[in-house]
């Protein structure tokens, strides 16, 4: 189990993740939520060690992440960043290669092993027909899947992914989930995830974790977490939550019965 304690980052002085905890078990996707500046991304940012804590721990099953040597903390924890520029000139298996760094040799020649899961990957991501296409051929929606296959050949028990449907259309942010929620249960994966688009989290999250000026506000399962007066007090907007007449799930309006979809820049 990911579980992080009393979490505390600066960004110089500006405190901007205050004492945060949560955790995510194996098979389940937490997602963390929340307006502009919440400290949704410096929370994902702490937890896969691309900025430093300040305080509280970060444990995964009984190690201690922050004490892990970069490639230590690479075979336990897989990460998607919101931006992520591999070259354009490499291929898509060589990308999905590189996902078996921390595995390899000092020489870095790729074991039958690392070859293995590469090829996984691509199965499961349904990226083995890209595999001798370059990165700069491809479109959005296939470089996102890519990025996913990377990380997925680390073969890790953790992922932590930021925002992996940005800049997606409907159709994309579908696909690139599901396969997210598909490989969550069939590897006993646990995710953290930062997603905008409540209604998304509604479909394929288990948990959701919302944030406001770097604070957990509610923690819970979707339909605990997004409420009318909760998102209503988190948001300062005015929204109706319904329900999926065969799901059950909340579903987010705003008051001109548009779905409410997030903004995809987070300044934290």
């Amino acid at each position: 189990m990911l579980s992080i304690q009393d979490l505390t980052i600066f960004y110089g002085n500006t405190k901007v993740v205050k004492e945060v905890s949560l955790d995510a078990a194996p098979g389940e996707i937490v997602a963390s939520i929340g307006p502009n500046g919440a400290g949704k991304t410096s929370l994902v940012r702490g937890v896969s060690g691309v900025v430093d804590i300040f305080s509280g721990v970060i444990h995964f099953d009984q190690t201690d992440l922050n004490q892990l040597s970069p490639p230590a903390r690479a075979r336990l924890m897989a990460v998607v960043p919101q931006v992520s520029y591999v070259g354009g000139a490499f291929t898509v298996e060589q990308a999905i290669m590189m996902g078996r760094t921390a595995y390899m040799s000092w020489l870095g020649k790729p074991s039958e092993e690392d070859f293995y899961q590469v090829e996984q990957a691509m199965l499961h991501t349904k990226t083995k027909v890209l595999a001798e296409r370059r990165i700069a051929e491809l479109s959005g929606g296939e470089q996102q899947r890519v990025m996913l296959a990377r990380a997925l050949a680390q073969n890790t028990p953790l992922l932590v992914l930021d925002e992996p449907t940005n800049h997606l259309d409907m159709q994309h942010q579908g696909t690139i989930l599901s396969l997210v929620k598909e490989q969550t249960a069939k590897r006993d994966l646990a995710v953290l995830m930062v997603l905008h688009d409540l209604n998304l989290v509604s479909l394929f999250a288990d948990k959701a974790a919302l944030m406001v000026d770097g604070e957990i506000m509610a923690f819970g399962k979707p339909e605990e977490v997004l409420t009318g007066e909760i998102v209503n007090r988190a948001y300062q907007t005015e929204v109706e939550v319904i329900y999926h007449p065969k799901t059950n799930h909340p579903i987010i309006l705003h008051q001109n019965n548009g779905v409410m979809k997030g903004n995809n820049n987070d300044a934290q």
